[in-house]
């Protein structure tokens, strides 16, 4: 016969356990570990959480959280990789967070941000088939970014070049045709067009 799991756990932080009801909590209050013999972690995800941040502004306070130029690199292909390999799932997750009543408050604060942010930022007024002519090249529709053909208007992003969040104007000269996958994998401070313009500079630099 197989013995039940206890329902109930000792917080190992005894009587300085953060949570308002320990340090005996349900086990559901421990994070699960597989090597530990009922599970469950021995402290409880609350003082998990406290030690967490303790860790972090520690580590904030001595310079710790600093990445090398090098990580900055890694950190941001390994998003870029990330996205261009799961955007059908991210497309299958982001629907489903957006039908939660969560989902569509933190949608509704977005545009909201992102519409009085264009608004504020405003150029000179542009239709949507001016930004279409400007990324067309002998009747055919390309990326702005990776030069592929686009089949579809409708399948087409509009993106600012220098991002909104970063003061970008919304106007016909900083906005361009992109693909999905280049649109939703570039840097959202637009650090991608900034390396761009400084490998510009030192080629014209060289010659």
């Amino acid at each position: 016969m197989t013995e039940e799991k206890p329902k109930v756990k000792i917080c190992n932080k005894g009587n300085k356990c953060f949570d308002p009801k320990g340090p005996q909590l349900p086990i559901e209050r421990f994070s699960k570990r597989a090597v530990s013999p009922d599970g469950h972690t021995y402290t409880c995800k609350t003082c998990e959480k406290m030690q967490a941040k303790a860790s972090y502004w520690r580590r904030k306070e001595t310079g710790q959280l600093e990445l090398s130029e090098e990580q900055k690199a890694a950190r941001k292909q390994f998003y870029k990789d990330y996205y261009r390999d799961n955007i059908e799932r991210r497309k299958k997750y982001d629907r489903e967070y957006q039908k939660t009543e969560k989902g569509k408050e933190v949608m509704k604060e977005s545009h909201a941000r992102r519409r009085k942010r264009i608004k504020d930022q405003a150029g000179e007024p542009y239709e949507f088939w001016e930004v279409v002519e400007k990324c067309t090249e002998d009747g055919e529709l390309k990326c702005g970014i990776c030069d592929v053909s686009i089949d579809r208007v409708r399948n087409a992003h509009k993106d600012h070049i220098v991002p909104i969040a970063e003061g970008g104007k919304d106007e016909l000269d900083n906005v361009r045709i992109t693909c999905g996958q280049c649109n939703l994998s570039r840097p959202k401070d637009g650090s991608d067009v900034k390396q761009e313009e400084t490998e510009t500079e030192e080629e014209e630099g060289g010659q």
